[in-house]
């Protein structure tokens, strides 16, 4: 988790600021015992309008991350947070963490940021002519991303427009989202049916893994996973 939480904050500072810190932090503490207050305040010395600290403090002194969940409706998205499973279902043990959110649209590929503070119930993006949102879509954020099955289904459609790095966090999601009963089997196995890259490819091997320990597709849908794979062996041979 520790490797998470620096990608997440050389992402928000930028690479310029990150290596000031750490040199920072390297000098002062080069021959003594350190704790994590002395790194925040090296992050606090070199970007002291940018407060951090909340950020910090919750995915360092818990032990999970958080799953970021997406509805849509009226122009806007809504976010809500819960712990992130990692076993058979969700438990909510009451941990909220403040979350650096970068997003993107369709109607602008430029990432966006905002803060999902812990104490917030729920996170509001005003997005009126926006038609689907990824959050994280470069991947460096420590949290997974559900949406609702309309999201999924428009995204989809737009797969192809999608950088490498945007689908891959995507199928990421999407393969969690079904390993948790949060997306159905389809959704997956629509976004297979859109990945002609070899590398996108392996980003399913998870998806076969669950399907092998306990099939949980439809009956119509595991008849169209079956076809489909037929298919793209055919086809590749």
């Amino acid at each position: 988790q520790g490797a998470a939480i620096l990608l997440m904050l050389e992402s928000i500072i930028g690479e310029e600021a990150f290596q000031k810190v750490v040199q920072r932090f390297l000098k002062t503490h080069a021959y003594g015992t350190v704790t994590t207050n002395d790194f925040i305040t090296a992050i606090e010395d070199v970007v002291p309008e940018m407060n951090l600290r909340d950020f910090i403090e919750s995915y360092v002194y818990q032990n999970r991350f958080p799953l970021i969940h997406v509805e849509s409706g009226n122009g806007t998205f809504i976010l809500k947070q819960q712990v992130c499973a990692t076993t058979a279902k969700h438990t909510d043990f009451g941990q909220k963490w403040t979350v650096p959110i970068t997003y993107i649209t369709d109607k602008n590929k430029d990432p966006k940021f905002v803060w999902f503070d812990k104490d917030m119930d729920s996170l509001t993006i005003a997005e009126p002519d926006a038609e689907w949102i990824i959050l994280n879509p470069q991947g460096t954020g420590h949290y997974k991303v559900s949406l609702a099955a309309n999201q999924w289904e428009t995204i989809t459609q737009r797969f192809q427009d999608l950088t490498p790095a945007e689908r891959t966090t995507l199928i990421s999601d999407a393969v969690y989202s079904f390993r948790f009963g949060l997306a159905s089997c389809s959704v997956v196995i629509n976004m297979m049916k859109q990945v002609n890259n070899p590398k996108q490819w392996a980003s399913f091997l998870e998806f076969h893994v669950i399907l092998n320990e306990r099939m949980r597709c439809d009956e119509n849908n595991e008849k169209a996973l079956k076809a489909y794979i037929k298919w793209r062996v055919k086809t590749k041979g």
